[in-house]
């Protein structure tokens, strides 16, 4: 009976330095792993991106045709480029 108390002392024993062990390894490595994370986490957004964007885009636009504004009246003055915008339309087209 003393051997198998002495042989559960010891699991004991073992499984708390394990679980103190682990504890200060992964404290001591807590930014390696946040970075890992993230990266993992950003490199699954980036590659989802693009069909999340694709499927929410409306389909059937109509892209040629619409009247070019050519006037000067868009020239930005800080920067001298035009804006040629659709005529008519101003902003994101509200």
């Amino acid at each position: 009976m003393r051997k198998l108390i002495d042989a559960l002392a010891i699991t004991s024993f073992v499984v708390s330095a394990a679980i103190v062990g682990s504890g200060i390894y992964v404290y001591s490595q807590r930014d390696a792993i946040v970075e890992g994370v993230k990266e993992k986490a950003i490199a699954a957004v980036t590659a989802s991106l693009p069909s999340l964007i694709a499927s929410s885009l409306p389909v059937g636009l109509p892209v040629e045709g619409l009247p070019v504004d050519t006037s000067l009246e868009n020239v930005d003055s800080a920067t001298g480029f035009v804006n040629p915008g659709v005529a008519g339309v101003t902003g994101i087209g509200f």
